[in-house]
């Protein structure tokens, strides 16, 4: 069947909208360049280990989710715990949700990096964006993210032991210079929500939103080199056709893609380890609060979901500061940094390091609703490079492209 659709990259953008054409009955293609679906979302099993393409979790609260009819029951989801471990000067402390964690978060109130006063502003904070929809979030004055907290009342102390480095891996940046938009939605999501992981890897979400999809309507290992009105060439001289063409794939490789707010890409590297001895902070997320050094934050997955390892080992996660790019032998220095940080007190081994240079887009203003661009005559690009960078934003692309039809 001749497709009225082609859409070009497989990742979250592009399957969502997929998605949505098969339920409607609309004949399609997909091409996708790599040779799996998922785009930025890709899991590996390594030596009976589950490791993802970089630290990636599900927000539950994402209003999308409802939006595509995602039956987030069937990844058997579970959550991490919410709030963070301080590592500083040898020291850690807990700061938790206090209506979720009980008593154990206020620990972080013996660290010198933490105030009553900086706890009732995050009760504040978190009351003020409660009122506020996404719509007026992401309406909010242009500023960074830095500036605003400053503004709010946030001690210089807590900025840079808390939301610096727990930020930083979710913004991949840590001078906070993102819109304050972005962080106010993602705050709130955290607020609403939990930071989830599928029971064997963010691979199973990609599974999940395409599993409604026929493979003759997938083309993998297909690079498309050129896209014009009515049809697409694929790399070795192949043309398909079809009136409705959606660019979906982000990398800026098109032309008229590049956005004047887009100003390339953020990268991130993470440096998997086995454990035979869990550490303490199991579900809770691990923040470097002390200067310098290569690690921002780390985890361990197989706490969340002990699918992640095979029986009787344990999974560390540790993610590089945003801008540095693993090389070899940087996981002797993390390993160190870990054992001087008290993060680590028994031996691991290091498995592998994952590097993702396209990993998010870098934007200096965003907006909710993602803008849909005309390249050409019945050619759309769009994803989350067009609104903010996220799995909401990418899947929210996907059902508006369905309504250009």
């Amino acid at each position: 069947m001749k497709p009225e659709v082609i859409i070009v990259g497989g990742g979250i953008t592009g399957l969502s909208a997929a998605r949505l054409l098969s339920r409607k009955g609309v004949p399609f293609l997909l091409l996708e360049s790599e040779a799996v679906l998922g785009g930025r979302i890709q899991s590996e099993n390594h030596d009976g280990f589950i490791l993802d393409k970089g630290f990636q979790i599900l927000n539950t609260a994402y209003p999308e989710w409802a939006n595509h009819d995602i039956n987030l029951n069937a990844l058997s989801l579970k959550s991490f715990a919410s709030g963070a471990k301080i590592f500083q000067n040898g020291k850690v402390h807990t700061l938790a949700d206090p209506l979720r964690e009980g008593p154990v978060a206020f620990q972080a109130l013996f660290s010198k990096s933490v105030s009553i006063k900086d706890m009732l502003l995050i009760l504040k904070l978190r009351s003020k964006l409660n009122k506020q929809n996404n719509t007026e979030v992401f309406g909010m004055k242009k500023e960074t993210t830095l500036h605003f907290l400053q503004q709010f009342g946030f001690s210089q102390a807590f900025i840079n032991a808390f939301f610096k480095p727990f930020y930083a891996g979710i913004f991949l940046e840590s001078e906070l210079k993102t819109p304050v938009s972005m962080f106010s939605f993602v705050f709130k999501a955290f607020a609403d929500g939990t930071a989830a992981l599928p029971a064997n890897g963010m691979q199973q979400f990609i599974k999940l939103i395409s599993s409604e999809l026929n493979d003759e309507n997938i083309h993998l290992s297909a690079k498309v080199t050129g896209v014009q009105s009515g049809s697409v060439t694929i790399e070795g001289g192949s043309v398909v056709s079809a009136p409705h063409i959606w660019v979906t794939t982000g990398t800026q490789s098109f032309q008229g893609l590049q956005r004047k707010e887009w100003k390339g890409n953020h990268n991130t590297s993470v440096l998997y380890f086995s454990a035979d001895i869990a550490p303490k902070w199991g579900k809770f997320i691990g923040l470097n609060a002390n200067e310098g050094g290569l690690v921002n934050h780390f985890c361990m997955p197989s706490a969340v979901q002990p699918g992640y390892s095979p029986e009787g080992k344990h999974l560390i996660s540790s993610s590089l500061r945003p801008g540095l790019a693993y090389q070899a032998g940087m996981e002797n220095l993390v390993v160190d940094e870990l054992k001087k940080m008290n993060a680590i007190q028994h031996p691991i081994a290091f498995l592998k390091a994952i590097s993702v240079p396209l990993a998010l887009p870098e934007l200096d203003s965003m907006r909710f609703e993602p803008e849909l661009i005309q390249l050409q005559e019945g050619v759309i690009a769009t994803g989350d490079f067009a609104a903010y960078p996220s799995a909401n934003a990418a899947m929210h692309a996907g059902r508006l492209l369905l309504e250009t039809l």
